[in-house]
């Protein structure tokens, strides 16, 4: 059976999403969105399922900003000079400071062992490491070492800037992190959708009725919209049930079942 299209009252955009989370049976409305709300609409999920990561970066880098605090000040005052490292008051013992994203290891004098280090390495994201003759410096185990011959000058000064400059919450901080949040919300939005449309294409075809892709694209589209944002709501706040895909996708389905079969009524 093909389906036709039925002449729709203009309705907001909002409107229309909400109504048919509480009345699936209007999600056949879906059909006359034009191609601005059909975008916009596509825009608003993505941006629903964007809210979690935005979030859970933001709450990472406040942790990460406060590991640095603490970092900081466990770092000695020091100064590199001819190629060595002079510290104000002489070390007589390795300084180890651990966080759950940073590590400051200060062993000039071979004292912590070499196993420890480096399970310290493995376990951390970010560690900084002064040996010797070099001070190393790992981000997710890959080392980036520079000879302290090569930095003569440089003192704990420098260092203190950097480690504190991550409390700092920056706009242009911000802005990178919406963007970086809404363009992969973007690609799981993408990624459900698709998968939805497909099996909302194989329903209709077992409820023998001809739906074009991009027709069954705005109904699950419609119908995901609400069930998305309660689910990214949830997630915001750590809560994340079991088998939530699978729990949106009936729903989901559920909504665009009802949508059809009630558009097939008033056609007949």
């Amino acid at each position: 059976m093909l389906l036709t299209k039925k002449r729709v009252i203009p309705i907001s955009l909002l409107r229309l999403i909400t109504t048919t989370f509480f009345h699936p049976s209007e999600i056949w409305k879906a059909i006359e969105l034009n191609k601005r709300k059909t975008t916009f609409l596509f825009l608003l999920i993505c941006f629903f399922v964007s809210i979690p990561y935005f979030i859970s970066g933001l709450s990472q880098f406040s942790l990460m900003a406060n590991d640095m605090e603490r970092i900081e000040s466990h770092l000695p005052a020091f100064i590199i000079e001819d190629g060595q490292i002079i510290f104000e008051e002489p070390l007589d013992k390795a300084i180890v400071a651990k966080t759950d994203f940073v590590n400051l290891i200060i062993d000039t004098n071979d004292q912590y062992e070499d196993r420890l280090e480096q399970k310290d390495i493995q376990n951390t994201p970010i560690n900084l490491l002064f040996s010797k003759e070099h001070v190393s410096f790992y981000a997710t185990g890959i080392p980036i070492t520079f000879a302290y011959t090569d930095l003569n000058g440089l003192t704990d000064n420098f260092l203190r800037t950097i480690l504190l400059q991550f409390s700092n919450t920056t706009v242009v901080l911000i802005l990178t992190m919406i963007v970086f949040s809404f363009i992969t919300g973007t690609f799981e939005a993408v990624f459900h959708l698709f998968y939805f449309t497909l099996l909302a294409n194989l329903l209709s075809a077992f409820m023998k009725v001809r739906l074009p892709f991009s027709i069954n694209w705005k109904m699950i589209m419609l119908a995901s919209a609400v069930p998305f944002l309660l689910f990214s709501v949830m997630n915001s706040f750590s809560i994340q049930p079991g088998g939530q895909t699978y729990i949106l996708l009936t729903i989901v389905l559920y909504m665009y079942y009802k949508g059809v079969k009630s558009y097939l009524k008033n056609i007949t």
